[in-house]
Formats: structure tokens, sequence, C-alpha cells
């Protein structure tokens, strides 16, 4: 699926949270990553075959923080 600048990811979003240490890489850091669902124009999930479509976004930090600031 090609990206259109003007789509809205209206849909769930979810976060998660994890160490890792790629190789070559000195030290371990905490990735946090956040997944939305796609939602076209007429507010219904992006499906192909039936497995919905997210865009993701990584943020590589390093935070000692485990748990997410409250809402």
């Amino acid at each position: 699926m090609k990206r259109n600048p003007n789509m809205k990811f209206k849909g769930r979003a979810e976060v998660a949270s994890f160490v890792y240490q790629p190789i070559g890489w000195e030290k371990a850091y905490r990735f946090v990553v956040k997944r939305t669902e796609i939602v076209d124009k007429n507010n219904q999930l992006y499906l192909e075959d039936g497995v919905c479509k997210y865009v993701y976004y990584i943020v590589v930090t390093n935070s000692k923080r485990s748990k997410r600031p409250p809402v």
C-alpha cells in the first residue's frame, strides 16, 4: 500500500516497550513502539486478506523509565 499523506490514522493505538541490544552496539537500549490501525475515509479499518494494516512509530532511548506516564 502506498502511503497517502492525507490519510488519517484514527484507529486503535497500542504501545509497547522492550530492552534490546543489537549486534555491534555497546549496550542495550529501550525501544518504544506505537502502532495505530489505518482507517480509510469511511472510518472503516483498512483490511487486506482479513489482516489489519498498521502504521508503526519506533523510538530508541537510553531512558530507564519502565512505565508510561499517566495520561
